[in-house]
């Protein structure tokens, strides 16, 4: 693709002249707060957790045949069964999203005033509920992460540094380990999220920036 056909492309998504690529028919909505059936976390769990055991007891017997923690997968990358993993996990919520798994199913809707004011999760009867994010990525997904949350943090650095100030006496060492603290609990959401999203998703660390 060169430059011209790149420019313009870009013109005919300034002017609407390209497909909607929403979930939805005739919408660009992509992002959603979703609240899952219980039949669709029980489904999921059972096939991630054979997949993973497997995954496991392959690591367990490569280990073993090479006499050290090193296996085989781990020489080669990502191994096979958990590219295998990958896709089968990736074929059921696909399959969920497409409207194809009986007994379980979801409806979308955007939330109604009382939902946006208060909050909270609907009542799930059989269906799951996805809450369009109108207002885009941002505003659903700031409440997994630090982003967005800078003013509860800042309030937490200055009641830790007024505490360890009036326990101690000492405003210089309460600074310093309010500093020590803030950058260990920024260590430790960035080791132990990469971590678990890694689990949950089936993607090698090497891939998370």
């Amino acid at each position: 693709t060169g430059s011209a056909e790149m420019n313009e492309q870009l013109k005919k998504e300034e002017e609407d002249l390209v497909g909607k690529r929403g979930l939805l028919p005739n919408t660009d909505t992509q992002t959603f707060e979703m609240h899952l059936p219980d039949g669709l976390r029980t489904e999921y769990d059972r096939v991630f957790k054979n997949l993973v055991e497997e995954e496991k007891s392959q690591r367990v017997q490569d280990s073993g045949r090479m006499g050290h923690v090193q296996t085989k997968a781990g020489n080669r990358g990502v191994s096979e069964k958990t590219l295998k993993a990958y896709s089968a996990v990736n074929r059921f919520l696909a399959a969920f999203i497409d409207h194809s798994l009986k007994d379980i199913d979801y409806s979308v809707r955007e939330k109604r005033f009382l939902e946006r004011l208060l909050g909270g999760a609907p009542p799930i009867r059989g269906k799951g509920v996805f809450y369009s994010d109108v207002d885009g990525a941002s505003a659903s997904y700031e409440h997994a992460i630090f982003y967005g949350h800078e003013l509860t943090l800042l309030i937490f650095d200055l009641l830790l540094l007024c505490i360890l100030d009036l326990w101690w006496t000492n405003f210089l060492a309460a600074g310093f380990a309010t500093y020590f603290v803030d950058a260990g609990v920024g260590w430790a959401r960035d080791y132990y999220g990469r971590k678990n999203l890694a689990r949950v998703t089936l993607v090698d660390e090497r891939f998370l920036i």
